[in-house]
């Protein structure tokens, strides 16, 4: 029997320069594909010989080591030019705010850019999954700001990350209006000790959710976090009216809000 050997790689000097441009696990479009002179049927002879392996339609990756999520962002950023950072819960774990896993680990990656991803990018089976925001939370002017950089391990290449204090915020945005959120939003900026005060008023003057303002100040006061205090309130927006944040909550005057009862007073 005759075994089909794979594309020799001494004569397929593309694919030695494809090899060279492209670090295991990291992800590659079609699209950059294209660009480095790899026609959609120069993939299809590779994938078929082994030389790549297909992990949705339009999204490759070299065989050898599995793709991982640190892999498909640096794929989305490095190769794609999109703009996006590892953020929220995800980022407070990273940092070491956060020191406990959901059960089973780590079930999700969070990930916050201003445009939608590609549709390769959402069906990668990957394990965390990765969870895409693209709402408005900040004002353009902040998009570096409260921004730190996170080690992958491939090559000298990072992923930029919110820092604890941006990534609070980013948490409490993406929370339901249930008294478990609530307590859980709670213990997270209880640990929020060492924040910056000054990064702390410049992200809490161009965060554009009045809901998410008023409860994280609300629990920061709760806690009696001593960085509170440093704060120029008078420069923080709050808006007017009074906010929902928890069903059948008791009301509490000075942010105008309801909150659990436990929190009332």
């Amino acid at each position: 029997m005759t075994i089909k050997s794979p594309v020799s790689l001494p004569k397929d000097k593309k694919l030695n320069q494809l090899m060279k441009a492209l670090p295991e696990g990291v992800a590659a479009s079609s699209a950059w594909l294209k660009t480095h002179g790899i026609s959609r049927q120069l993939v299809q002879k590779y994938v078929d010989s082994s030389w790549l392996l297909r992990l949705a339609h339009g999204c490759y990756v070299l065989p050898g080591s599995p793709a991982t999520w640190e892999g498909v962002l640096l794929g989305l950023s490095k190769f794609g030019g999109m703009t996006l950072h590892v953020g929220g819960l995800t980022a407070l774990r990273r940092s070491g705010d956060v020191h406990y896993l959901e059960v089973g680990g780590e079930l999700e990656v969070e990930v916050w850019m201003h445009c939608k991803p590609p549709k390769w990018a959402a069906e990668v089976q990957l394990q965390p999954s990765l969870n895409f925001h693209h709402k408005k939370l900040f004002l353009d002017n902040l998009d570096e700001v409260g921004i730190s950089l996170l080690e992958t391990g491939v090559r000298d290449w990072t992923l930029q990350m919110s820092a604890p204090e941006r990534a609070i915020l980013e948490m409490i945005s993406n929370l339901g209006d249930s008294e478990e959120d609530f307590l859980y939003a709670s213990e997270m900026v209880e640990g929020l000790t060492l924040a910056r005060p000054a990064l702390v008023q410049q992200l809490l003057e161009g965060c554009t959710s009045i809901k998410v303002k008023r409860l994280f100040l609300f629990l920061a006061d709760y806690h009696q976090l001593r960085w509170l205090k440093r704060l120029d309130m008078k420069a923080i927006n709050l808006g007017k009216g009074k906010r929902q944040i928890v069903k059948g909550g008791q009301f509490n005057q000075t942010f105008q809000i309801t909150v659990p009862s436990k929190f009332h007073g």
